[in-house]
């Protein structure tokens, strides 16, 4: 039973991820410029190799201000200051995102773990 709950919770949270790193076909898509790039320090070690993400400068699209994006999460991608980047606009949340890069990529592995619990429990009764 707890293959079942544990491989339905890696599943939605593949599914939520995706969700919310997605842009709708009504958020106004506009690109940033990437200012710094930013590294995820261990608690344990102090490794700073853990995971990347951008500093992003931008123009808001509805203020017209030039405002920075904070990441929410971190990747193994790199980034180069100095190149750009996509962002999107949702004027329902009244938020920016950034998409993720390659979404069945950083998803997939998620999707399999869960799904490959479902099954192994499945075939254990």
């Amino acid at each position: 039973m707890a293959g079942y709950i544990i491989g339905f919770g890696f599943v939605l949270f593949a599914i939520v991820r995706l969700n919310s790193r997605m842009p709708k076909p009504s958020d106004t898509k506009f690109t940033g410029t990437i200012i710094e790039e930013l590294s995820k320090v261990s608690g344990s070690t102090g490794r700073r190799d853990l995971g990347y993400a951008p500093r992003v400068s931008y123009i808001h699209p509805k203020t017209q201000l030039q405002e920075t994006y904070e990441p929410s999460s971190y990747g193994s991608a790199r980034f180069v200051p100095g190149e750009t980047t996509e962002l999107a606009y949702s004027s329902s949340k009244n938020k920016i995102i950034r998409p993720l890069d390659n979404p069945f990529k950083e998803t997939s592995v998620l999707l399999l773990i869960g799904v490959g619990l479902i099954v192994a429990q499945y075939f254990s009764n």
